[in-house]
């Protein structure tokens, strides 16, 4: 290579990082991807000894749990009233979702476009009055297990906001955006002891005669809120980064009959979502 030829070129990878384009999305239809953590607000509940038959109730779960009578008994300790409710909370852990979205950019700076997001997080702690019982799969000792997942399908609108630069817009821009549609929660919560629960211990020795299975399945209306940031690589294809508040606006008590608890049951989500977006056509 000449001197002249490595001038040349060197002078070139000087002026390309100072070059720009001005950034302006196509109209057009795209699909994207994104996935990230996220937290849920706990659960609330009542729950109400009346229902059942609480000696059998708690010398059936002492016997089966390998725990003391007066330790089981110290859930319902604090019931002063025949009919008094025992208040109760589910705390979850932190995990994550997924979603994809397909929608068609209109204008350049506005986005309607059609969501499905699944999210699962696991419980980390029950408490009942005083009582509370960990979450820990490598306990000998009395722990619950279980989760709560959520699917969703929404119907956004989004609202990409322009910065100009010297060269046009600028290729980093914020967003606003909202949602609505319809979620299925499904939850199970489960007792065990060990590695068993007691539904897999129904027949051994000792015998129990206490279900520990709790499941409850629900569908509601849903609503969301997002604001972010986009980072287009060019017209067709960007990178967003965003936090989510989804939220079933309207509280649902549901009694599980068998087990004497009252849920008070409410969605809400708070995400971080990294996700991949971009145009199906090149205009």
């Amino acid at each position: 290579m000449t001197k002249a030829s490595l001038a040349c070129l060197l002078s070139i990878l000087c002026i390309a990082p100072t070059a720009s384009f001005a950034i302006k999305p196509v109209s057009n239809m795209y699909a994207g991807v994104f996935l990230g953590p996220t937290y849920t607000q706990n659960t609330s509940f009542n729950f109400n000894p009346n229902t059942i038959n609480m000696d059998s109730l708690q010398s059936s779960m002492a016997t089966f749990f390998n725990v003391s009578l007066s330790e089981i008994q110290s859930l319902f300790a604090n019931r002063t009233q025949p009919n008094q409710n025992i208040p109760g909370t589910l705390k979850y852990s932190v995990l994550g979702g997924v979603g994809l979205d397909l929608g068609y950019r209109i204008c350049s700076d506005y986005r309607l476009e059609g969501e499905i997001f699944y999210n699962n997080n696991p419980y980390s702690k029950l408490a009942i009055g005083d009582y509370t019982i960990e979450s820990s799969s490598s306990s000998s000792t009395l722990h619950i297990g279980g989760d709560t997942n959520t699917a969703a399908l929404l119907f956004n609108f989004l609202y990409d906001i322009p910065i100009q630069s010297k060269d046009g817009y600028a290729a980093l821009r914020p967003y606003l955006g909202g949602g609505l549609g319809y979620a299925y929660i499904f939850s199970t919560l489960e007792f065990h002891y060990g590695e068993n629960t007691a539904e897999q211990a129904q027949g051994a020795e000792p015998a129990t005669l206490y279900e520990t299975d709790l499941k409850q399945t629900r569908s509601a209306f849903a609503v969301q809120g997002i604001i972010g940031v986009s980072y287009f690589i060019d017209d067709f294809c960007w990178l967003s980064l965003d936090g989510r508040v989804l939220t079933t606006p309207m509280k649902t008590n549901i009694k599980l009959e068998t087990s004497g608890i009252n849920l008070q049951t409410q969605v809400q989500l708070y995400s971080v979502m990294l996700g991949f977006h971009g145009a199906f056509s090149r205009g």
